[in-house]
């Protein structure tokens, strides 16, 4: 494969490359309501199956179904689905018996966006500033789902002997919690190798934790602030389960280590409760997530272990204070993924290393892991 032949295709076609893209960030391709209410894919979806038409791809188009994705434990049930559809090309190889396969992939949704006084430019006028390209999705992640898409535009035009599958995917309900994907997976498609564009500071990400996502009620005894001794506080009884988690925390930062992962975090995103200042609040409810190391996945690969010690340790909490003992928290896992880590002597490691050396005029490859 003539790699120059390649980099010049690119160099020459960089406008047009570009034009693309900005194609793409113009669409409104929001994910509402982390797509519990449904998206606007569709708008940015049309771009890719007429790209997709242009290239000769083979095209599937297809809708994530509920009923299909129950079956997973990654699955995010409820999501509306209508008019949001996965759109899958395959660039057939010339010997895909005896050859590898790769899927490159991509997510077309993004989140809203508000506060439009604060932009540079309207999110979804993308222009370009000191050499940087600004718009909605410009970073997560159409720039990454453009690159996958024009590199095999660059390898369709110039001539490539292209021996194994390369399956592009783009995907619906990232922002979600991936749904899309795991319908592509439900669907069939599989390769030896996938390639995942999300922005990583050009690091060769060769490793990810998982997460586990609860939302936790807690009930209180609601009255009067002014004779706050005779209710329970529910706020201040979740501040205690919280102060709790975060000793938890702590622990695993002084046991847990991976050589290239940070170590595992609880992160406690919101806190809703009670109604006034002058009511001692009846109700509490907490949403946090936990991000957790590969080698402390179960044997499926998810985080039933360490979702066990989130439980286990809000347990002990509770039986240690008088209100909470007979009043257990809620706790409902609402989310959760599973995390990955390849060797680091891997032969697509070496491959992609090289090439990014070569490419990036002998600027050293990074290979890192991600939260």
């Amino acid at each position: 494969m003539n790699s120059k032949k390649i980099i010049d295709y690119i160099d020459q076609n960089r406008e047009n490359f570009i034009e693309f893209l900005k194609k793409l960030i113009s669409k409104d391709t929001t994910n509402i309501n982390h797509g519990i209410d449904g998206g606007h894919e569709l708008n940015g979806q049309e771009i890719i199956i007429s790209k997709f038409k242009e290239l000769g791809l083979d095209i599937e188009t297809f809708e994530p179904e509920n009923k299909k994705l129950k079956k997973y434990a990654e699955a995010s049930l409820g999501h509306n689905y209508q008019n949001r559809p996965n759109v899958v090309g395959v660039l057939k190889g010339k010997d895909s018996k005896n050859h590898k396969s790769i899927i490159l992939n991509g997510h077309i949704d993004t989140m809203p966006f508000n506060k439009i006084d604060q932009w540079y430019s309207h999110p979804l006028e993308p222009k370009i500033i000191d050499n940087k390209l600004y718009g909605r999705g410009a970073c997560d992640m159409k720039g990454g789902l453009a690159a996958l898409i024009l590199a095999v535009e660059s390898l369709i035009k110039c001539n490539c002997d292209i021996k194994g599958d390369i399956i592009l995917e783009s995907v619906v309900d990232e922002e979600g919690g991936g749904n899309g994907t795991l319908a592509c997976i439900d669907n069939g498609y599989k390769a030896d190798l996938a390639v995942v564009a999300e922005p990583t500071e050009l690091k060769i990400m060769r490793s990810h934790m998982g997460w586990v996502f609860f939302k936790m009620d807690v009930e209180g005894k609601s009255l009067h602030s002014g004779l706050k001794w005779l209710g329970v506080n529910a706020i201040e009884k979740t501040i205690k389960i919280i102060n709790g988690l975060k000793e938890l925390e702590s622990e695993w930062l002084l046991k847990k280590r991976n050589s290239i992962l940070p170590p595992p975090t609880i992160n406690f995103g919101t806190i809703n409760g009670g109604t006034a200042g002058s009511v001692v609040p009846d109700n509490c409810r907490v949403d946090f997530g936990v991000h957790f190391l590969p080698e402390d996945a179960d044997s499926n690969g998810l985080g039933s272990i360490v979702e066990r010690e989130i439980i286990d340790r809000i347990k002990l909490i509770s039986n240690g204070d008088q209100w909470l003992k007979n009043h257990k928290p809620k706790l409902k896992k609402y989310q959760e993924g599973s995390p990955f880590e390849f060797k680091s002597d891997e032969d697509y490691l070496k491959v992609f290393s090289s090439n990014f050396e070569k490419i990036r005029d002998n600027e050293k490859a990074v290979i890192a892991g991600s939260e």
